[in-house]
Parts: structure tokens; sequence; C-alpha cells
């Protein structure tokens, strides 16, 4: 199963309070790893297209087009908006996605079809947002 970084209870609907909120992740994200991220993140592969806007948690007067849709590098899967709470709020993401991003530069990720990975995308995102463990790491 892939699994689902950067997913906080303020970013799905309803809320889920068995996800970690966002505001304890702000600042966590070392600076030196902020551009590797942002450059991983902007490699990854569209799967879900979704036409509407996030409200960004930490500035209510900010919106996010495209929020929710979905990118996956065939490991991990995670929304549009995760790029925009980065470079902004330097959130933390786990260890073991961090060890990934600093790997790409010996082993570049390949692209990959979106037929190959949708049903996985989905159904991990879908297990994510109820708050499966199995899915989401923090």
């Amino acid at each position: 199963m892939m699994r689902v970084i950067g997913l906080f209870r303020e970013l799905v609907w309803p809320e889920n309070a068995r996800l970690p909120s966002i505001h304890a992740s702000k600042g966590a994200l070392a600076e030196d790893m902020v551009m590797p991220v942002l450059m991983y993140l902007s490699m990854g592969t569209d799967v879900i297209d979704v036409m509407e806007a996030t409200r960004d948690p930490f500035d209510h007067a900010k919106y996010i087009s495209g929020g929710p849709s979905l990118t996956t590098d065939g490991e991990w899967v995670w929304r549009y908006d995760l790029e925009h709470y980065v470079r902004l709020y330097r959130l933390g993401l786990p260890e073991e996605f961090l060890a990934r991003v600093r790997r790409v530069q010996t082993e570049p990720v390949q692209k990959m079809s979106v037929k190959e990975v949708i049903s996985e995308v989905l159904d991990t995102y879908r297990a994510a947002e109820g708050g499966d463990p199995r899915a989401v790491l923090y």
C-alpha cells in the first residue's frame, strides 16, 4: 500500500480528530530541506485533479487552487497544496519520506502513467482520510 504524507485534520471534511493538526507541524522542516522537498514534490505524477480551492489554515485570506488534487511518486501520495504549506510554513514531514528525497539525487523518480496507479492512490487516500494508520505517515 502506498502511504499519504501531509494529510491533516484541517484539510479533510468533515474534520477527522484521528489525523494530526497541521498547526503542530508548522516550522518543523529544516530550512535546508525546503528546496529539495519542493523539487521532489514537483516531480510527482498528477493523478486526480480537483477543481476546488482550499483555504490556507494558517491564513484564511489565502486560497490554494486545486488544493485537494492528488500526486504520487508510486510510493507516496500527497495533496497538491502540500507544496504551498512546505514553502510558506516549513511543515514537518516523516523522516522516511525525507530520506527518499535525499536519495533522489542518485535515483531519479520515474514518471508513471495515471492508469498504473489511480486505483491504489484512491484506495490509499480514502483509507488515510479515515485515519487508517497503515495509510498515513506523520
